[in-house]
């Protein structure tokens, strides 16, 4: 027992883990900040309903956030060398397909929290993006940018099938 919360201790408090955070804290920081300046500025032109607001802040946002976390988690966090360009762009497609994944969460998420439980918009962006961002570490860690430490996981069969 001793050892395995030593084991989880060491992990949580890693470099790796902590720069996760850090540009985790970032990209969560584009991502909310982007997505009010449009959802308020759709909201005051009050000519969408407020779940279409949600959908068209909320795109662009992720647009926005997930570049910078790509190139944040390869370079920076997880340390990825790319082979050559067609390995950087698998990197790319497995991240933006995983993210996508969690977008659409994200995006139903929102909807619900916000038309159907009237939950503040802000507060809601908040609560999703912490989801969000625990999904995406395990998505990045075990199958996008794979190190010698962790090879043991496969890639996502279909986007490498559709590359090749």
């Amino acid at each position: 027992m001793k050892a395995v919360t030593k084991k989880l201790i060491s992990d949580v408090f890693s470099m790796e883990m902590l720069l996760y955070m850090l540009f985790g804290a970032g990209t969560a920081a584009i991502d909310i900040f982007t997505a009010k300046i449009f959802y308020d500025t759709l909201s005051r032109a009050a000519v969408l309903k407020a779940s279409t607001n949600v959908v068209i802040a909320n795109t662009v946002s992720f647009i926005l956030s997930v570049t910078f976390a790509f190139f944040t988690n390869k370079y920076f966090v997880f340390k990825s060398k790319s082979e050559n360009s067609r390995h950087m762009r698998k990197e790319a497609l497995k991240f933006f397909f995983s993210r996508f994944l969690t977008f659409t969460l994200s995006l139903f998420g929102m909807v619900i929290l916000v038309d159907s439980f009237s939950i503040d918009h802000d507060i809601s962006k908040i609560i999703v993006s912490v989801v969000v961002i625990i999904l995406n570490y395990v998505f990045s860690k075990l199958l996008i940018f794979k190190t010698d430490r962790n090879t043991e996981i496969t890639d996502f069969d279909m986007i490498d099938e559709l590359i090749d």
